[in-house]
C-alpha cells in the first residue's frame, strides 16, 4: 500500500480587519522612532506611554504623510492617535507678535473627524478599511476638557509671536507643541527667565515640539518663527 504524501499545512489567514489594526499599529510606531528630537531638549519621560502633546505630534506626522501618499491607512492611524487626547483646554495667553499681521482669523486645528473624513474619501471601496473607519467614527470623547492648553494664532511670513511669563512645574517634563495649517515653516524656541535657550526646534516644517525638565517652578518665553507662508496654527502646552 502506498503512503500518502501528508497534505500542506496551510497557515491560518488572518481577517482584513485584523491585519490594518496591526499595520496601523506599526506606523504609529515607525513614526515614533523616527520623530525628530529638538535640540537642548533633556529626555522624555520613563513611562513608555506618549503624552499627550507626542501623541498630537505624531498625529499630525501621520496625517501629513498619507496626505502626500494618498494612504487611508496612515490618516486613520493619525486620526486615532488624536482621538486618544484629552480635551483641548482653551488658554488666553498674550501674544507679542513680530512683523505683519494676517487678514484673516486663526482656526482650529485639524480634528480626528476631520482626519476620518479624508481617510474615508481614499478608501472607497475598500470594505474592511471602512469598516475600521466606521468603528472610529462612531467613537465620542467623553468627559470635561481636561487635556494640554492651547491658544491659535495667526503668523505671516518671516514674523515671529513671543508668549512670556508661560509658567511651568519645576522637577516635571514641560512640553510646548505647535502644528500649522498650509505651507508654514515653523521654529520653536524656549527661553527661561534669563534669556538663555532651554529648547529649540528648527525642523523644517509646519510642525515643532520642545520638551525639556525644568529644575525649579519658573516662567518661560515662547517664541514661534515662521519661515514659511503665512498661516493659522495652534500652540499647545501641558
Amino acid at each position: 500500500m502506498q503512503a500518502r504524501s501528508p497534505l500542506p499545512i496551510q497557515p491560518p489567514q488572518r481577517p482584513v480587519a485584523r491585519s490594518l489594526r496591526a499595520a496601523c499599529a506599526a506606523l504609529m510606531l515607525s513614526a515614533l522612532l523616527i520623530l525628530p528630537q529638538p535640540l537642548l531638549a533633556d529626555p522624555a519621560p520613563a513611562n513608555p506611554g506618549l503624552t499627550d502633546l507626542q501623541r498630537m505630534e505624531l498625529s499630525m506626522r501621520l496625517h501629513r504623510a498619507g496626505r502626500a501618499a494618498g494612504d487611508a491607512v496612515l490618516l486613520l492611524a493619525a486620526a486615532r492617535l488624536r482621538q486618544s487626547v484629552a480635551p483641548l483646554r482653551a488658554a488666553d495667553w498674550p501674544v507679542l507678535p513680530e512683523g505683519d499681521a494676517m487678514a484673516h482669523g486663526a482656526s482650529s486645528p485639524l480634528n480626528a473627524a476631520d482626519m476620518l473624513a479624508q481617510a474615508r474619501r481614499l478608501a472607497e471601496g475598500q470594505d474592511a478599511l471602512l469598516a475600521l473607519i466606521e468603528d472610529a467614527e462612531a467613537e465620542r470623547m467623553k468627559g470635561v476638557a481636561s487635556g494640554p492648553l492651547h491658544r491659535l494664532g495667526t503668523i505671516a511670513p518671516d514674523a515671529r509671536d513671543r508668549y512670556e511669563a508661560l509658567p511651568f512645574r519645576g522637577g516635571e517634563y514641560a512640553e510646548v507643541y505647535a502644528e500649522a495649517q498650509g505651507g508654514a515653516d515653523l521654529l520653536l524656541t524656549v527661553l527661561d527667565a534669563e534669556g538663555r535657550t532651554v529648547c529649540a526646534d528648527s525642523d523644517n516644517s509646519a510642525i515643532a515640539y520642545c520638551g525639556w525638565r525644568p529644575e525649579r517652578a519658573g516662567e518661560f518665553t515662547i517664541i514661534l518663527e515662521n519661515r514659511g507662508e503665512g498661516a493659522s496654527y495652534a500652540l499647545m502646552t501641558n
